[in-house]
């Protein structure tokens, strides 16, 4: 990157954030207001109006996609900035190898951060965490899936790896910048439960994001997290039980995470041994398969 000042450097890390959180609060008022009179006329034309949830999760999404193309067009600008002045390696933007070890990661993130958070009495202490699970949990399950497994990982993704963890990249090294955006993530679920489970899982998103050189990679586990959890709740809601719910969705990503371990096992190109006409054998090395 061209000579910058240190509170040029500030500026330019911290500036997503502040569009991020000012877009949001501008489309999430705007949104409200449009929800409550629709549900105000369709209640007046007797036919029911928006629930609570299904309103938290409707006017979170239509922010979140307002702030997603904000975020895309400073990403893409971003990218192409480095691509000229080769300030990182450049950003992967073809096929990303491994999806099923991403996805998997993601599952185990969020199994794992589930079990730990649920260790210690913090979710029912919790009320910002309480008013979350409520909206989640007694939403339309398709606005849920949508708006928890899509549209949260696209904008966090883009804001926290994409922009203010790739910027500081640009600076420094992987740690410092992994720890700082994870520490942001954290602290803008404001609650003390998802803070923490989201600092972890923001470590992990980092090393994705710089271990393929791809946001795409991050976003990819991030849902796969979210999805998890969603599957964790909702076979808690079916059985009551929470260690069999866990127990489930922990037996779901071991097979996944062996089939896919399997597969690449198999492509691994070892020498195979083929027998010619005389009768001796030779190694030869076997082709290499896309």
């Amino acid at each position: 990157m061209t000579k910058e000042s240190r509170l040029s450097k500030i500026i330019r890390i911290f500036i997503p954030m502040a569009i991020y959180l000012t877009v949001t609060l501008v489309c999430a008022l705007s949104f409200s207001i449009v929800l409550m009179i629709a549900s105000s006329l369709m209640e007046m034309a007797g036919k029911g109006g928006v629930g609570e949830a299904d309103m938290v999760m409707l006017v979170n999404s239509a922010s979140s996609l307002v702030v997603t193309v904000i975020l895309w067009v400073m990403y893409e600008n971003d990218r192409k900035k480095r691509s000229m002045e080769c300030a990182l390696e450049e950003e992967n933007r073809g096929r990303l190898p491994s999806k099923g070890l991403i996805i998997s990661a993601g599952l185990l993130v969020c199994i794992f951060g589930n079990y730990f958070i649920n260790l210690f009495p913090m979710t029912e202490t919790s009320e910002g965490f309480k008013e979350v699970d409520y909206a989640i949990s007694n939403s339309n399950i398709v606005i849920a899936v949508l708006s928890t497994v899509i549209v949260a990982p696209l904008s966090e993704e883009l804001l926290m790896r994409g922009l203010i963890f790739r910027r500081m990249r640009d600076y420094m090294g992987f740690l410092p910048s992994a720890l700082f955006s994870s520490l942001i993530f954290g602290l803008i679920h404001m609650n003390i439960v998802q803070g923490i489970y989201a600092f972890a899982a923001g470590m992990v998103f980092a090393f994705i994001c710089e271990r393929y050189q791809s946001v795409r990679a991050a976003m990819l586990c991030h849902g796969a997290a979210n999805l998890g959890s969603f599957f964790v709740g909702m076979l808690f809601l079916l059985t009551g039980d929470l260690p069999v719910a866990m127990a489930a969705a922990m037996a779901v990503s071991l097979g996944l995470l062996m089939i896919v371990l399997r597969k690449i096992y198999i492509k691994v190109p070892y020498p195979e041994e083929v027998y010619v006409g005389d009768g001796n054998s030779e190694a030869i090395e076997p082709e290499d398969k896309e």
